[in-house]
This record gives structure tokens, sequence and C-alpha cells, in this order.
């Protein structure tokens, strides 16, 4: 009986021994299938991830290119905005500078005209120095000067010309029959030499003029060829004038303003301007 009992139970061992085996073996196949569907979905994702960081590697570097290219847009844009000010900003210098420039010689020329046509101004010169003579004075312009005599007794007028114009008061002496000679041989010349100079004429005393204040010397030969007239308008008073008697010699000081030619019925007259004389 115990014989009987110990084969059964070393049966048992042995059905258990065997179970065990299987369950051992089930445990293990369980397990390396585990393992090998871990091992497929660890290298699934891994791919997975691959792909992802190569994806992700080309989006960055779209990115990266197209901020790039947004870059380089805006600071072309930024260069030709900046451009386009420069340029404007440079034209609009040039055209104050241009308009400024403009009413500088329009200011010039209305000085010019002021003082050779009309004896007036200068309006838009600077005095820049004043002569101990009576009160001359110098004028300085764009490019130009105007001289404004003012002598006690002696030159009146006003001259323009460059800022090399000379302060000059020294008169050109001559007779009234040098002067005759002179216009008749060359008028053209003769005005070109005497006209805006001061002048001492001496010759015989034709006529005084107290309402126009001024006196009239003259020259006259027989044929007529040579005769001659000297206007003169007076800077002294009308009473200055009373002192003078016609047909005598009279010495008269004054700035050459205007000549007309001889001509038919007319014989050629001289205009001086802020005359003085004696007699």
């Amino acid at each position: 009986m115990a014989k009987k009992n110990n084969k059964k139970k070393q049966a048992e061992e042995i059905k258990l021994e065997e179970y065990q085996d299987e369950t051992d073996l089930e445990q293990e196949l369980v397990d390396s299938y585990m393992n090998e569907e871990l091992e497929e979905e660890i290298a699934k994702e891994k791919e997975e991830k691959r792909i992802r960081k190569a994806n992700e590697k080309i989006l960055h570097e779209e990115l990266k290119d197209d901020d790039l290219e947004e870059y380089e847009i805006e600071d072309d844009f930024v260069e030709e905005k900046k451009e386009e000010y420069d340029s404007n900003r440079t034209k609009k210098i040039l055209k104050i500078v241009a308009a400024v420039v403009c009413i500088l010689i329009l200011l010039a020329i209305i000085d010019v005209v002021c003082v050779t046509k009309f004896e007036k101004g200068p309006f838009f010169a600077i005095p820049m120095h004043t002569y101990d003579d009576g009160g001359t004075k110098e004028y300085y312009g764009l490019g130009y000067k105007v001289i404004k005599y003012h002598q006690v007794q002696g030159r009146r007028d006003m001259e323009i010309g460059s800022w090399a114009l000379k302060y000059n008061v020294e008169p050109i002496y001559s007779e009234i029959i040098d002067l005759a000679i002179e216009f008749n041989m060359s008028e053209k010349d003769s005005y070109a030499k005497y006209m805006k100079q001061l002048l001492v004429v001496t010759g015989t005393l034709k006529e005084v003029d107290k309402e126009n204040n001024r006196i009239v010397l003259a020259y006259e030969d027989e044929g007529g060829k040579y005769s001659i007239d000297v206007v003169c308008n007076m800077e002294t008073d009308q009473e200055s004038l009373s002192i003078l008697e016609p047909k005598y010699e009279v010495s008269a000081m004054g700035t050459m303003i205007g000549y007309d030619p001889k001509a038919e019925n007319r014989i050629p007259t001289i205009y001086l301007d802020n005359c003085f004389s004696e007699q």
C-alpha cells in the first residue's frame, strides 16, 4: 500500500514537473512574443521618431530659408526707402538752394537797374565803408559793388561794378572846344570814354536857367562843325546861380550822364549831373 502511494506521489510530481515545464515554456513563449512585439514597437517608435526629426529638420530649414528671404526682402525694402529718402532730401536741398540763388540774382538785378537807370538805391547791398569826404559809401552785394559818392563839393553820383571797383574822385579836366573836337571825330569812342566820368569843363556860359536850376556852357564856330552844348544840372541852390553872368567863362564840375548826338537843326549836347561851378 505504501509502495502504491509512493508511485502515485512520484507520478504526481512528474506531472507537476511536466506542468511546470510547460508553464515555463508557455511563459517563455509569451515573454518571447511580448519581447518581439516590444522590440517591434520600439523599432517602430524609433523609426517614427527618426522620420519626425527628419521632417522637423526639413521644416526648420524651410522656415530658416523663408525667414532669411523675408529678412533680405525687408532689408532691401529698408535700403530702397533710405535711398529714396536721401534722394528726395537731396532734391529738396537743391531746390531750396536754387530758389535762394534765384532770389539773390533777382535782387542783384533790381539793384543794378535802380542804380544805373534811376540813380536810386542800392536796396539789397550792404554798406561796408564810409569815406571821410562828405559821406561817400561803398555797398557790397552778390557779386557787385556800388559806390555812392557824396563829396562836399565834387562827385555826387553812383557807380556800380564788380567788387574790384575802385573809389575814384579824380576829375577829367577838359576845355569845351577839346570835347567838341573829340565828339566830332568819334561820338561812339568819346561817349564810351566820358560816360559816368567826373568832368571839369571850362567854357563860355551860354544860359542860366534858374527855374530848372541848371546852366548851359557852349562852344560855337562859324560853320557849326564843332559847335556843342554842355548842360549842367546844378547841385547848388538857385540863389547861387544869381552870381553867374552869361558870356563869361565858367568851369563846371559834374558827372556825365548822357549825350544827344548831332542832328538836323540840333547841335550835339553833353549832359552833366550834380554840378558845381565857379566863374
